[in-house]
């Protein structure tokens, strides 16, 4: 977990990266209910950042956690004999 890590370049020395995804809409009410901010609050922070969609072909893996913790779970069953064999 590396706040900014594409916006500061910082991916460039991993080996590899996994995204987690979310539609904008999901990331703005979940940054609300998280941090209790304003919605134009929150806009402003995603608006600082390189949009989500942005970082999907910089990533390694993405990860969609748009729907519900089990759905999320089932991908990363998925990924994760790929990420432990990776050398």
């Amino acid at each position: 977990d590396v706040p900014l890590l594409f916006e500061n370049g910082l991916h460039q020395a991993m080996d590899d990266v996994l995204l987690v995804w979310v539609p904008p809409e999901v990331q703005r009410a979940r940054l609300m209910a998280r941090d209790g901010c304003t919605a134009q609050q929150a806009d402003l922070r995603i608006a600082a950042q390189l949009p989500l969609d942005g970082k999907k072909p910089l990533a390694t893996w993405v990860v969609d956690n748009g729907s519900t913790l089990t759905a999320t779970q089932a991908q990363l069953d998925i990924l994760r004999p790929q990420i432990v064999a990776r050398p």
